[in-house]
């Protein structure tokens, strides 16, 4: 049996074809790149639609006051640097991530050697440029990991029980809470609280491949807003945060899990060997091919820089703008923050979303008011009110269910029965409806019996005199 062949479609065959068309054979191949691009380029002009919607929105921003006595910092939790193994990022590199998008402190969350103790004294701490920085581990428990963080002196162990291991940082005076809670079905352990949100779980249960090229072609334009497209409403972790709070506080944060390691690097040796890796340093294939030496020699950036070329997706910046947990407290100090953490004084909020800062959600007793985080005996008089500084819809939630919703800048609500309520505002952005801030729960008429000791806020000024 003869064998047909296709001549058009074997390898060269096509490009001898076009080679014969002269003008006709380029202006198809310009004509199938084009239908190529389109829909990246679809990505490209909606990312566009998105960013001036935002613009237009933080147009409209209205200023709101802090409650007396407080100061409202922006933080990033569970970043990791040089110190872990897959983070290639350095200081430098952090705090600037930092600065670019105004973030006040950071909570680091490394990944540990042997010893755990002498990882997390290896981290960063302490003051940098203004920026608080506070040690912390990314730790491995057989339940599950957790992020501890600011404990001194006490080393700690992956093998240990979550009790045990919360025992030890407890007496250590740090605090620990439930990291990657996707992967944790039960949170009944003596803990300080769950991250809710994580930027690298949102990117694992997407579909890479359909997601990189519309970053690609946005990264650079649009960079905080790329990291938004891989958002998806956590249900199933917020109704078991819900089903918890019911019965006890239980803070949760926003967890960035910021490594600077998604990306290729080009570098070249000082013989001109080309060797290309990914950001985190790993792998490497060596080339002397030239004119790979050639044209990686031309990009370098100077004669003391080996990296010819890099395009890194997830910039300490870009990965510090996807969503960050914002507290309320007297000053930016690692204790006012830490107690912050550990009373639900904070929101969370997707930041390239929207400005946030002077959102405001208490109750008002004949007490004074309280803020997110505190438990209040039921009592008649009660009232929660929500301030925002731009419009939006806010939804109230007790119990993990919706009791109401409206749209505006301002909201308030009369509490008949007790319960735990907190707040979720979502913004309509080009057609879109997207989740933009959620608040830790005030909780009302718990049994105070079953509750923590809670550390008298009136002193703090939590509570007008």
């Amino acid at each position: 049996m003869t064998r047909r062949s296709y001549p058009y479609f074997t390898q060269g065959g096509c490009l001898k074809r076009l080679t014969r068309l002269g003008c006709a054979g380029f202006l198809l191949l310009a004509a199938l790149v084009f239908l190529l691009q389109l829909p990246f380029a679809y990505h490209r002009v909606r990312m566009l639609r998105m960013r001036r919607a935002v613009d237009r929105l933080e147009a409209s921003r209205v200023d709101i006051p802090v409650v007396r006595g407080l100061q409202e910092f922006r933080g990033a939790t569970h970043v990791h640097s040089s110190v872990s193994h897959d983070s290639v990022g350095t200081l430098e590199q952090i705090v600037e991530g930092a600065k670019t998008v105004g973030v006040d402190f950071v909570i680091m969350g490394e990944h540990p050697w042997d010893s755990v103790l002498e990882t997390c004294r290896s981290t960063l701490s302490g003051v940098h440029d203004d920026i608080l920085f506070i040690p912390g581990i990314e730790l491995n428990t057989p339940r599950g990991g957790l992020l501890v963080f600011g404990w001194d002196d006490v080393e700690l162990s992956g093998s240990d029980s979550v009790a045990v291991t919360a025992r030890k940082v407890r007496e250590g005076g740090g605090l620990s809470f439930v990291c990657h809670s996707e992967g944790w079905e039960d949170w009944d352990f003596p803990l300080d609280g769950a991250e809710l949100f994580n930027l690298h779980a949102d990117m694992m249960d997407e579909d890479i491949k359909s997601l990189i090229p519309p970053i690609l072609y946005s990264v650079r334009s649009y960079p905080f807003m790329c990291f938004q497209e891989v958002y998806d409403y956590p249900e199933k972790r917020l109704s078991r945060w819900d089903r918890v709070t019911r019965e006890r506080p239980f803070p949760g944060f926003a967890g960035n899990d910021a490594h600077r390691n998604v990306g290729i690097q080009w570098l070249v040796e000082e013989d001109g060997t080309v060797i290309q890796r990914s950001a985190s340093g790993k792998g490497g294939k060596r080339s002397t091919a030239l004119w790979k030496r050639w044209l990686f020699g031309v990009l370098a950036r100077n004669g003391e820089d080996d990296v010819a070329f890099e395009l890194l997706l997830d910039q300490y910046a870009n990965s510090f703008s996807y969503v960050s947990s914002r507290i309320l407290a007297r000053s930016l100090t690692r204790v006012s923050v830490m107690d912050a953490m550990q009373q639900g004084t904070c929101y969370i909020c997707y930041e390239a979303l929207c400005n946030p800062e002077g959102f405001r959600y208490i109750a008002k007793t004949e007490k004074g008011i309280h803020l997110m985080g505190e438990s209040i005996p039921m009592a008649e008089g009660i009232d929660l009110q929500v301030e925002s500084p731009v419009p939006c819809e806010i939804r109230l939630m007790r119990d993990g269910e919706l009791l109401t919703s409206t749209r505006g800048r301002t909201f308030a609500h009369a509490v008949k029965v007790p319960g735990t309520y907190r707040v979720e505002c979502w913004l309509t952005l080009v057609g879109e409806h997207r989740l933009w801030l959620l608040t830790n729960p005030i909780y009302i008429g718990l049994d105070a019996r079953s509750l923590p000791k809670q550390q008298d806020l009136k002193g703090l000024g939590y509570i007008s005199p």
